[in-house]
């Protein structure tokens, strides 16, 4: 499998539900790009209240229904 060299940045804000269930609720807040030497640069457009970040890489983009 090759090393990807971009990923989305996101924030997982957890939630208790009424029920007593935990709740995810992800939020893009930039992205992130693998440099030649192995390091990583990320670039933010927000910053992330919980103060923890979790990078993935790229899924395909969905088609969009009309």
């Amino acid at each position: 499998m090759e090393t990807p060299s971009r990923f989305d940045v996101f924030s997982i804000k957890e939630t208790q539900a009424e029920n007593g269930e935990t709740q995810s609720w992800w939020t893009r807040v930039g992205r992130a790009f693998r440099n030649r030497d192995g390091s990583i640069n990320v670039h933010l457009d927000a910053l992330p209240p919980q103060g923890k970040l979790q990078l993935r890489v790229p899924s395909e983009p969905r088609p969009s229904v009309n």
